[in-house]
């Protein structure tokens, strides 16, 4: 009798043991459909650290943003006069998927490197060195290729049309895309929710009405495509910030 309670009390334990393993990885799937759709390889700096990394630059750097900022306010007082037509970078601009769920912004400065040399480093090796801080952007891509001065520039420092006559100043007169980060999309106006993300700015239409946009979350979220058009409305609600 003894043996026979012995070997039920041994089968409740191991049914015991399969119910907590069942729950516990129920839990952790339970967890991970509460992200759902929300994804965060970028940081979103806050003023102060805007303003020290613009305490960081040279008068050199200093400099060349101004020069590229008094580019940008000429053409946005030129933009009454465009028809609605829309601009992109010349040629085949691919749109390379991020490798992780963290890779928003090796995958877009590899997709602007490709498309601008023909080459670029793997995505780990960009993410050694940027990170998730968008500040590193300019630098990583003003070592590797020549056709554009990329400079970073916070949302704290322009307006709508302020950001679309630099999206349209850089796409336009040098003819390469520009990274735009991104914050506090939803599902209902975006294809998914994020806490900060990197993608590709290639085209803009020449009255600031549209923007189109390279997603390194194309097809690695469902639903969601490698390119598309948002309006710069919605655009700027959620830009965070540029490199351009």
């Amino acid at each position: 009798m003894k043996k026979i309670l012995s070997v039920i009390l041994v089968i409740i334990m191991l049914l015991s043991m399969s119910v907590n393993v069942f729950a516990a990885e129920n839990n952790i799937d339970t967890a991970q459909a509460n992200i759902g759709n929300k994804f965060g390889g970028e940081m979103v700096l806050t003023d102060q650290q805007n303003a020290e990394y613009l305490a960081s630059l040279s008068e050199d750097e200093l400099q060349k943003i101004a020069e590229k900022e008094n580019v940008a306010t000429q053409v946005l007082r030129n933009k009454k006069t465009r028809s609605g037509s829309l601009i992109i970078v010349p040629n085949t601009y691919t749109m390379y998927q991020q490798e992780t769920d963290t890779y928003c912004i090796p995958a877009t400065i590899k997709s602007i490197l490709m498309y601008i040399n023909g080459t670029s480093p793997s995505q780990s090796t960009i993410a050694a060195t940027t990170g998730t801080n968008p500040t590193n952007i300019p630098g990583y891509l003003n070592d590797r290729q020549n056709e554009c001065y990329y400079i970073y520039t916070a949302k704290s420092e322009f307006n709508q049309d302020g950001m679309c006559s630099k999206l349209y100043s850089t796409i336009f007169f040098s003819h390469v895309p520009v990274s735009m980060g991104i914050s506090g999309t939803t599902t209902s106006n975006w294809y998914y929710e994020t806490a900060g993300h990197s993608l590709a700015v290639f085209g803009i239409y020449d009255d600031y009405s549209y923007i189109r946009f390279g997603d390194p979350l194309g097809d690695r979220v469902a639903g969601c495509p490698y390119f598309y058009t948002k309006s710069a409305s919605l655009s700027y609600s959620v830009c965070t910030r540029i490199v351009w």
